[in-house]
């Protein structure tokens, strides 16, 4: 990742798991601030096989609102990947994020699934 432009650093808010007809979709909702951005709420979505083995790794998606500093607020959604970090209940999350106003970022994250934490830096894509 080039140099940072920013942090963000979001709380877990709940889990939302829903069947497809070959999998569960697990919709994990945070809220927490982001530079530049001020209240940041984002939901990272991904899917695992309805049997079998659960996935450690695969395509993820992120959708967000912000309410900046100003008063107004931007959408966002993100594409991009999930690894599950060795013998740790650590996701690294990789994105590239399309902002409504134009922006285009790439973030690398961590969620931490023990302290129900979402953290990372992002700098222009």
């Amino acid at each position: 990742m080039t140099d940072s432009t920013g942090e963000f650093s979001f709380e877990l808010q709940g889990n939302t798991y829903l069947k497809t007809d070959d999998s569960i979709d697990n919709y994990a909702n945070f809220v927490g601030t982001a530079t530049s951005f001020g209240t940041v709420m984002g939901t990272i979505k991904v899917s695992n096989p309805l049997s079998g083995p659960i996935a450690t790794s695969g395509p993820c998606t992120w959708t967000s609102q912000a309410f900046l500093d100003d008063g107004t607020t931007v959408t966002a959604h993100g594409e991009g990947s999930y690894e599950q970090l060795a013998a740790e209940q650590k996701w690294k999350i990789e994105l590239t994020i399309k902002i409504s106003n134009g922006a285009n970022l790439r973030s690398v994250g961590e969620v931490d699934l023990v302290k129900q934490t979402f953290s990372g830096k992002f700098s222009e894509a």
